[in-house]
Formats: structure tokens, sequence, C-alpha cells
């Protein structure tokens, strides 16, 4: 329950201070950035790079918006980053994209962990870390990534087969 709160909480302090209620803006770019330019790539025959800079995404990242900044975010506002309403406004730009081309979008998310094992998550850590793009870190990632995805399907394997015990009641 106390983690409820604490969640519930910053979705109230986001609505107060940010104008916006997601939990974070990381995924707005997630679903513009990376689902939605996958699915603009695949209905334009291009690489994903080239279907995210169609809808205006930096291939570095959110982190500079002075290099890349698209016409419909708060460019001019005192802190970019922390406009609300522009992250509201590209998770709506995503989820439009993937209602306008539904099939397009399966075949995205059918085609899953092959594309995704060097997608947002190695440029986010590699951007914390400071490193530049780095073959090893995404085969460690992907490597995590696949042990932690193989350990959760044994668990729900093995708890899915498991036959839960009979309660004896006393009775003879």
């Amino acid at each position: 329950m106390p983690i409820v709160l604490v969640i519930g909480a910053w979705h109230v302090r986001n609505e107060r201070v940010l104008g916006s209620s997601q939990f974070s803006g990381s995924q707005a770019v997630t679903l513009y950035c990376w689902h939605a330019a996958g699915v603009e790539a695949a209905v334009r025959g291009v690489e994903h790079r080239r279907g995210a800079r169609g809808l205006g995404c930096h291939p570095g990242g959110w982190d500079d918006l002075r290099t890349t900044c698209p016409s419909w975010w708060a460019c001019d506002a005192d802190e970019p980053l922390a406009d609300g309403a522009s992250w509201d406004e590209m998770s709506r730009r995503g989820v439009e994209v993937l209602r306008a081309h539904p099939r397009e979008s399966v075949e995205v998310y059918v085609r899953g962990p092959r594309p995704r094992g060097r997608g947002p998550g190695t440029d986010t850590v590699r951007r914390f870390l400071g490193i530049g793009p780095s073959p090893l870190l995404a085969a460690a990632l992907f490597t995590w990534n696949a042990v932690v995805w193989a350990l959760a399907s044994i668990g729900a394997v093995v708890g899915l087969r498991s036959v839960a015990p009979t309660r004896r009641t006393g009775r003879s």
C-alpha cells in the first residue's frame, strides 16, 4: 500500500508542477521515438533510425533540445524538458501513429526482443553512464534481459504446472 501512495503522490506532484500526470517523460519518448518510429519506419520501408528522424526524434535522445526541437514542443520555455504539455503531446502523437497503422504496429511488436535489444534501454544507460556507443554494454544489457525473461518463463511454467496441495479437513 505505501508504494501506491508514493506513486500516486508523484503523479499528483507532476500534475501540479509540470501540468502532466505522466509518471515520467521516458514513457512518452519510448512510445513516440521507439514504438511509433518503428511503425513509421515499417510503413516507409526504411530503417528505424530514419523513421525516428522522420518523427523529429534526435538520434542522441531528448537531453538537449537545443539541437533538435520539434515544432510542437515548447522549446522557448524556461525549462523545455519540464514542460508537461509537450510530453503529453509526444504521447498523443505516438498513439496516433500506432492507431493509424494497426497492421504495422502489430508487426513491430511481434518482432519484439531483437530490435529492442538495441533500443532505448541501451541508450538511456549509456547516457546515464556518460559513455559513447558500446557493443559491450548492448551485449551485457541484452544478456541481462534474456536471463530475466528466461527465469520469469521458468517460474511461470513451474508455477502453472505445480499442483496445489489439498487441504485436509480432519474428517474421516
